[in-house]
């Protein structure tokens, strides 16, 4: 199969195959409805459009027009999950480094801070949970679907984070309550 038609819609691009049994792609499209995603899995201090873009780059790469990809969003969603994963391993051994050296200190300076950094503790999983379940308002079949795992694993997910928040919220600051 070959790249039949690259051409501007809305902004970017349109990618379909010369066959009909294939509806056309607008990667614009893919864009804005993986870039939330990208926004949440991402590490601390990257942004969620340089994940995203990685992550795009990679499954091009892949499968250049596509082929063999049933669902677009859905594939790029794992490899945006993938990609974040991948950085933020890096980026955690680099800041055990750089905390070996006496370098790494944090200071919060606000609420928002106090929940940036209690988010940016969390596993990208339960992160990605947390944001699809409370911030996207799906459902936990919804959040199984887009996560490509069971229901069962989004629950647990969910838990393990909320029980983590509260634990190191309370750690933290035990005056709020």
């Amino acid at each position: 199969m070959s790249l039949g038609t690259l051409g501007p819609v809305s902004g970017g691009r349109v990618i379909r195959s010369d066959e009909g049994d294939q509806a056309a792609l607008d990667v614009a499209d893919l864009y804005a409805r993986v870039l939330p995603l990208a926004r949440v899995a991402a590490p601390s201090g990257v942004d969620g459009l340089d994940v995203l873009q990685e992550a795009l780059a990679r499954t091009l790469a892949r499968h250049p027009d596509f082929r063999g990809v049933r669902d677009p969003v859905a594939y790029l969603s794992r490899s945006v999950v993938n990609v974040a994963r991948s950085w933020s391993r890096s980026a955690s051994r680099e800041q055990a480094r750089t905390e070996r050296m006496g370098h790494g200190q944090r200071v919060s300076h606000s609420d928002e801070d106090d929940v940036d950094a209690l988010l940016d503790a969390l596993p990208p999983r339960q992160r990605l949970c947390l944001y699809l379940r409370f911030v996207e308002d799906l459902s936990v079949d919804q959040v199984a679907v887009a996560m490509g795992c069971s229901a069962g694993t989004v629950k647990s997910q969910t838990a393990k984070a909320l029980a983590s928040l509260r634990a190191r919220g309370l750690e933290e600051s035990p005056d709020r309550g």
